[in-house]
């Protein structure tokens, strides 16, 4: 009996295109508001909370980069890179958002890997890039940590969500260094009960 080949799963070929606004304001609104985000603050934001976003340009030059996530000429979501205000002593973060139909296919692990090969190749004084998740967000931490992020802290009740509960927060962080080689570099953790 012949042994059953193992499934080979091939990321999908993912682009990042830039939002061009004010022409994609009606797709952004569209996109955000047409589907639940089960673990940003607002569940699903309001077409009114989406346009003031906009209008405060929280998707826009110069403290902000957005892109459409594409696969195979499909946007499968949203990305943007934000507090770049001060890129040389500052860290950005990110927000990324995979539209319902196209979770659990890799698409988040190849957009944020081009995302951060995108900052990190745009500003060569770019240090480090932040993220913040929540600690229930399973999905989030491991493409975090697939795409060489490394945890650097939790922070106890500390995300407020739309229906009042409070979650841990977690704090990760992906060196230039390590982006660079491809190898992690471990934190070196305080030792509290040396300074009680």
């Amino acid at each position: 009996m012949a042994a059953e080949a193992a499934q080979v799963v091939v990321p999908p070929a993912v682009q990042l295109q830039p939002l061009r606004l004010p022409d994609d304001a009606g797709a952004l609104v569209a996109f955000i508001t047409g589907q639940d985000w089960p673990f940003h603050f607002h569940l699903r934001p309001s077409t009114a909370q989406v346009q003031a976003w906009i209008a405060a340009d929280a998707y826009a030059p110069p403290g902000a980069q957005a892109f459409w996530i594409v696969v195979d000429g499909e946007c499968a979501g949203f990305t943007r890179l934000f507090d770049l205000e001060d890129i040389a002593d500052g860290e950005p973060q990110f927000d990324l958002r995979v539209g319902a139909a196209w979770r659990g296919r890799g698409v988040a692990q190849a957009a944020l890997r081009a995302l951060c090969d995108h900052a990190f190749g745009t500003w060569p004084p770019l240090a480090r890039i932040s993220a913040e998740t929540r600690v229930d967000n399973l999905a989030m931490r491991r493409v975090l940590v697939s795409c060489g992020f490394v945890l650097e802290g939790q922070f106890r009740r500390a995300w407020d969500s739309d229906d009042g509960a409070r979650h841990d927060a977690l704090w990760f962080g992906l060196l230039r260094d390590d982006w660079a080689s491809g190898v992690n570099t471990p934190v070196r953790w305080v030792d509290e009960a040396g300074v009680r």
